[in-house]
């Protein structure tokens, strides 16, 4: 048995119980001791039960020496001097079964022949022995009986020693509880030593949580599996409510952000219009080609209010939980077949070339599970960018590619590429880090955020580099949308 408890993690209940099995190892070992060394130091000085009985065969011896004159009163301090009456009560009957003398307060009664049957015979009575022994003499025979009466324990063995024997047995009964309430205090000191700073260390973070105070970790607890397993629900609740908090103070600061850049962006088209509103009221109105020219201008600011809030009304719709895509069977082929055309158009218009390679890998593409409604405005937000950028008498190069059970698309295009601020910041909403990204431009910096979290939707990606010829590229990835 040692007093290091072992397991540090185990479970409390087997702790208790190994700490009781300890404890109570250790008091009853400590006490056959304690009990083994109160003999050894006390028992040369006490008597034994049965002191007494050892001194019958001397009593015996005299009584039969001094045969019938034993029965005369005036040999009772001989007899006396032979029988302890300090622990062993005497009484002489004479043959007809009368008392005669001795020291028992209330001697039986016997009639003679009751008396005669009980001669050389011994009764107990619990501890108590009464012997029966016959008075002989040498002439006449049988003339009585004497009756001896001692009681078999150490009080009555040792009637000068009772303070001693009391105070050694109130010991020897004392010394059990005595070791279990030493060992009790030590095992549970033991066990609150170990204990205690796990609980102390969870209940300063649970303090540290209550007041919101998240920025910290829940190292291992220890002590005991319940606490170690509480100290790990502990630590996963931290971390979901800092995510959660986190969360929530990212979407509360996008919120502010993208509030703060509505009413910039808003002013200057509000602005404009309410200038040239004021200018038609002020007399304008009397010169028609004044007259043209502010309408055009309040209908262009007029659609630029109105685009901007709809893209973030768009922004706004993706971050809704209950914000779905709707896939139909999509042939990709035919897809991008109708997107070059589109976009030929518009190339041609900014003396673009637009070119598209990779198209018949998909000639023997199954039908694939899209919203091509949502991908279509994936790749209009990344064209509007690559036009915007793109020179006079350049190029932008589309590369299709099966890609598993979707598709790749690589846009790239002959501009001045993307600064290292753009690349960090590209897919931020409202960014505008090069100057011509301006709503002078009608650019809010709100596209390639949509067409990111579009991506996002479908399970694929969106990402930016630079080519090594310093024009910008975009990658996009799309997986089929599987609905169970």
């Amino acid at each position: 048995m040692g007093t290091k408890i072992k397991n540090e993690n185990q479970p409390l209940r087997n702790q208790f119980i190994n700490s009781f099995s300890q404890v109570l190892g250790w008091s009853l070992l400590c006490s056959v001791i304690s009990w083994g060394i109160i003999y050894l130091l006390f028992t040369p000085l006490l008597q034994p039960a049965n002191h007494y009985e050892k001194k019958l065969n001397t009593i015996y011896h005299y009584v039969d020496v001094t045969g019938s004159s034993l029965l005369d009163v005036n040999n009772r301090s001989a007899l006396e001097e032979v029988i302890p009456t300090e622990g062993i009560e005497y009484v002489l009957y004479s043959s007809d079964g009368k008392p005669s003398y001795g020291t028992l307060d209330t001697p039986p009664i016997f009639n003679a022949t009751t008396l005669y049957k009980k001669m050389n015979t011994q009764e107990m009575t619990g501890n108590q022995v009464t012997m029966y022994y016959p008075i002989i003499d040498k002439n006449t025979g049988y003339v009585g009986t004497i009756l001896l009466q001692y009681t078999l324990n150490l009080a009555s063995s040792n009637p000068n020693q009772r303070p001693l024997l009391l105070f050694t047995v109130i010991t020897a009964l004392l010394i059990p509880f005595l070791y279990l309430f030493l060992f009790t205090l030590l095992y549970g000191y033991k066990l609150e030593k170990k204990i205690s700073p796990s609980i102390q260390r969870l209940v300063e973070s649970a303090q540290k949580i209550e007041q919101s105070n998240l920025d910290f970790t829940i190292k291992e607890i220890g002590g005991a599996k319940e606490l170690e397993t509480l100290g790990q629900s502990f630590e996963k609740m931290r971390q979901s409510l800092h995510t959660s908090l986190l969360t929530q103070w990212r979407l509360e600061q996008g919120r502010h952000e993208m509030v703060a850049a509505l009413s910039h962006d808003l002013n200057t088209p509000l602005t404009i219009i309410q200038g040239h509103v004021d200018g038609l009221l002020t007399g304008g109105i009397t010169k028609p080609k004044r007259v043209q020219q502010y309408l055009t201008t309040i209908q262009n600011n007029t659609y630029r209010s109105v685009r901007l809030l709809r893209e973030i009304e768009e922004v706004y719709k993706l971050e809704h939980p209950e914000f779905t895509l709707y896939p139909i069977e999509t042939d990709l082929y035919n897809f991008f077949i109708k997107k070059e055309e589109e976009y030929s158009v518009l190339s041609t218009q900014k003396q673009i070339q637009l070119k598209v390679t990779g198209k018949t890998h998909l000639l023997n593409l199954p039908n694939l599970r899209l919203d091509p409604f949502r991908i279509a405005q994936i790749i209009d937000n990344i064209m509007v960018n690559c036009l915007r950028y793109t020179p006079s008498n350049g190029f932008i190069h589309w590369t299709i590619a099966p890609l598993g059970n979707g598709f790749e698309l690589t846009v790239t295009d002959s501009g001045p590429g993307l600064s290292k601020k753009d690349l960090n910041h590209l897919f931020d909403p409202f960014y505008q880090g090069d100057p011509s990204r301006s709503l002078e431009h009608g650019h809010a910096g709100l596209g390639l955020t949509i067409a990111q979290k579009l991506a996002l939707k479908h399970g694929g990606s969106l990402s930016a580099h630079n080519t090594e010829e310093a024009g910008a590229s975009f990658n996009l990835k799309i997986t089929e949308i599987i609905t169970s």
